[in-house]
Parts: structure tokens; C-alpha cells; sequence
């Protein structure tokens, strides 16, 4: 009884903790019957292109051509497979017998982006108007055991018989009149089962029908290497043109010897898709527009970086100016002169009314800067300039005759000259500086050495 107890008591522990074998995930379940899986990401350091299988069988795979390695539905760079759709470009996996063991069962899953159908195609390679563009085969067309999933059928031939032509073959063959999706990342899967077939993009049932072939498929025979992108390998008695290459990017492609349920499918679309953004970064529409304001930000560039320079060159040429006036004028010059002087009228029309703040603050004439006269290179002085008004006039030729009476006067400087004019030294220093452009001294200075 106390063993019983025992043994009810540890189920109940085991139940309140959870001790429940761990549900697996849709990857783990799907390693059930797996026959390939080739993740197709670049192996680091590796410069033949080669092509590594995750599934049980180890079946290392290689690109020939200008099938490249290159950014997948994520946008990650080296995890995806592109194909030029040249006549040589596609990838070759070496032929294992435990192939041979797919029956009339059989799921081949891959993502994958196509970039053309039949309107597209090159018109200097023979495409394949029903089967559209091939994506994985194993054996040539029509040959005895091949298979093959195409942009619009998916295929397996069943080996000849006395009463079984080669060109009537019968076996499992289901074909859709349209064609995959172009210019988008889709999981596309094909899954055959037993005498019906279906094909799924993204999650969803794209196509299915009944066996368009008479028989059951058997891959017994078929030693054919597996092809991505193309039908076969150019064989000797067949037309090169004959391969129905595919030009596109193609992950994750996984071959099983079963057929995969519709719940299956979808849950691995959903463990596997990308998100919303990452697909909208992926459409073609984005990038164009990404493009474009790319062409536009260029353009913008080199027109601000000549703004910039013409805007700098405007700068010299303006420094250039100035220090040719300033460095050759000469303030003797009439010309130089005049310039000042309408300059400053225009500048401060009204400055014989306005406080000299300069004086106010203490500053006293000694020290000012070396000073140009509006009048030096004039006949005399007692020709007033014309822009001055009636009343500034009078006061300018009042200090004139002043200086030039008391030119006998020594000493006869600013505060006898204001004396004598009844005014301050502080008026008289303003006056000066707007009527003369100078100071009392050096005024006074230059009209006795004219008289």
C-alpha cells in the first residue's frame, strides 16, 4: 500500500511540474522521410561554390556558371542561390541510391523568386510553354524514373513498357495553366499523393487535380544527378536549346519521400516567412524607390557642392575688389573721395543732428584713426558741397573764415577755434567729423596750409 502511495504521489509531483515531454517544433517534425535539404547559404572560405545539405544523406551540391550566391527573403547576403538562366548556369547534386526509394509519394518544397514566364522569356531559348521554367529535376524528360517540378507542373514518369511508349508516358503528371508569381519571394510546394496532386504557394492551395497519366510513378533506374534551374545536363542526343533554364533566386529547397498534409505546409510557411516589412523591403516597388531618391540625393549633391563653389569663388573675387580699392586708393583721390563721401550721406543722412557717442564716451582726438577730408583735392574751401543743406552750409564756410582770420593766432587750436565760434569743443568735434569727415585739428591744420 505504501508503494502505491508512493507511485501516486511522484505522478502527481510529475504533473503539477510539467515533467511532459516537450512538444517538437514543425522543423522536427518534418525531418520525418526527409531525403534533402540544401539550405543554400555560402560556406565561408569556400571558392567552388558548393552547395551544403542538412538532410540525412549528406548530398554536397555544386553551382556551375553564373549561378551565384546572394541575399535571401530576409534581405541577408550569401543565403540564397541566384540563377542567370543561361544555358549553363545551375546547380548539380550528386545521385545517392536511397533516392530511388521515392514512390508515388513525394513533397519538394523550396523558396523561391521568379523573374520571368513565358511573355518574358528570351527569344533565343526555347521555352517550354507548358511546363514553364524548370526548378529541381532528376532524370531527362520523358526518360525512364524522372521527376521534375517546373513554374507550372510538377512531373514523374513512369519507366517504359513493351506496351508503354516513351513518348506516352504514363505516371503522375499534374500541370496548372498559369505560372508561379513573378518579381516575389513565395514558398512554393509541390506534393504528390498517389494519384492526385496539389501545389501551394505561401501557405495556400494553388493548384490540384487527378493523375493526368495513366499508372503509378517508380524511381527505380534513375541514376541522374538532381538539377536546380534546368531539365538535364545537355545530354549528347539532345538540343542544348531544350533545357528550359530558370532565371531567379531560389532557399531552402527540401526534397521528402512522403506527402507532406495541407497543415504541414501551412505551418511551415508560417515558421519560415518573413515579416510584413521585411517583405515590403524585398518588393520591387521599394527598391526603384529607394533608386530613385538615391539618383535624386546625387543630384542634389553636385548641384549644392557647385553652389558651394560659386558661392566661395563670389567670396574671392568680392575679397579681390576690396582690398584693390582700399590698397589703391588713395584718400588724395578725388574719385576715392567722392565715393566716402556718398556713401556716408546715404549711410547717415541725418548724423549733424545725431550726439557724437564717440567724444561722449572720452575719447579725444589724439587718438582717433588717420582721417580722410571730403574737400582735399578741392579748388578751396569755401565751396561748400551741394548735398549739404542751406543752414550746414552757412556753418560750414562760418568755420572756414573763422580758421582763416585767426590764422595770425598762436597757439590756434579745437578750443580756440570753438571760442570763437561760441560753441563747445564737443559740438564743434561733431560738426566737423560730418561736414569735413575730420577732426578740428586737422582741419585747421589743412586750411592754413592752403592760405
Amino acid at each position: 500500500m505504501m508503494s502505491s502511495l508512493r507511485i501516486g504521489i511522484l505522478a502527481c509531483m510529475v504533473s503539477i511540474m510539467g515533467c511532459q515531454p516537450s512538444s517538437t517544433t514543425i522543423h522536427e517534425q518534418l525531418n520525418a522521410d526527409l531525403l534533402g535539404h540544401w539550405t543554400m547559404d555560402y560556406i565561408k572560405n569556400d571558392q567552388n561554390c558548393l552547395l551544403r545539405d542538412a538532410g540525412p544523406l549528406n548530398l554536397t551540391g555544386k553551382c556551375t556558371g553564373k549561378t551565384k550566391f546572394t541575399e535571401d527573403r530576409f534581405g541577408q547576403p550569401g543565403k540564397a542561390l541566384y540563377f542567370d538562366g543561361g544555358l549553363y548556369d545551375y546547380a548539380q547534386i550528386p545521385h545517392d541510391r536511397r533516392l530511388e526509394r521515392i514512390t508515388s509519394k513525394i513533397t519538394i518544397a523550396m523558396w523561391v523568386y521568379n523573374e520571368r514566364n513565358s511573355s518574358t522569356f528570351h527569344p533565343n531559348i526555347i521555352h517550354n510553354s507548358n511546363d514553364g521554367s524548370f526548378l529541381v529535376s532528376k532524370g531527362r524528360d520523358i526518360a525512364d524514373g524522372s521527376w521534375y517540378i517546373s513554374t507550372k507542373s510538377l512531373i514523374l514518369q513512369q519507366p517504359s513498357t513493351p506496351d508503354n511508349e516513351k513518348h506516352t508516358k504514363k505516371g503522375n503528371g499534374f500541370k496548372n495553366s498559369l505560372e508561379i508569381p513573378m518579381n516575389q519571394w513565395i514558398l512554393f510546394v509541390g506534393v504528390v499523393n498517389d494519384r492526385h496532386g496539389k501545389m501551394y504557394v505561401n501557405g495556400d492551395v494553388w493548384y490540384f487535380g487527378a493523375n493526368s497519366y495513366e499508372g503509378t510513378y517508380r524511381s527505380i533506374g534513375n541514376t541522374d544527378p538532381i538539377i536546380l534551374g534546368q531539365t538535364h545536363t545537355k545530354p549528347m542526343d539532345w538540343d542544348n536549346a531544350f533545357i528550359y533554364p530558370f532565371r531567379g533566386k531560389m532557399d531552402e529547397v527540401r526534397i521528402w519521400n512522403r506527402a507532406l498534409s495541407e497543415q504541414e505546409v501551412r505551418a511551415l510557411y508560417e515558421a519560415e516567412r518573413p515579416s510584413s516589412w521585411q517583405e515590403w523591403l524585398q518588393a520591387p516597388v521599394f527598391k526603384w524607390g529607394v533608386g530613385f531618391v538615391l539618383f535624386f540625393l546625387a543630384l542634389w549633391g553636385v548641384w549644392y557642392r557647385g553652389q558651394i563653389k560659386g558661392r566661395s569663388q563670389a567670396l574671392q573675387e568680392a575679397a579681390k575688389a576690396t582690398m584693390h580699392i582700399t590698397g589703391k586708393g588713395d584718400p588724395t583721390d578725388a574719385i576715392y573721395v567722392k565715393i566716402r563721401q556718398t556713401k556716408a550721406t546715404i549711410a547717415e543722412p541725418n548724423r549733424h543732428y545725431q550726439t557724437d557717442m564717440t567724444m561722449a564716451n572720452g575719447q579725444t582726438e589724439e587718438n582717433t584713426d588717420p582721417e580722410v577730408t571730403y574737400h582735399e583735392n578741392l579748388p578751396d574751401f569755401f565751396n561748400p558741397p551741394e548735398h549739404l543743406s542751406i543752414q550746414d552750409q552757412n556753418w560750414y564756410l562760418k568755420i572756414i573764415t573763422t580758421i582763416k582770420a585767426n590764422k595770425n593766432t598762436s597757439p590756434f587750436g579745437t578750443q580756440e577755434l570753438a571760442n570763437a565760434l561760441n560753441t563747445t569743443t564737443r559740438t564743434l568735434q561733431r560738426d566737423t567729423k560730418q561736414l569735413f569727415n575730420c577732426s578740428p585739428k586737422k582741419l585747421i591744420e589743412m586750411v592754413l596750409a592752403k592760405i
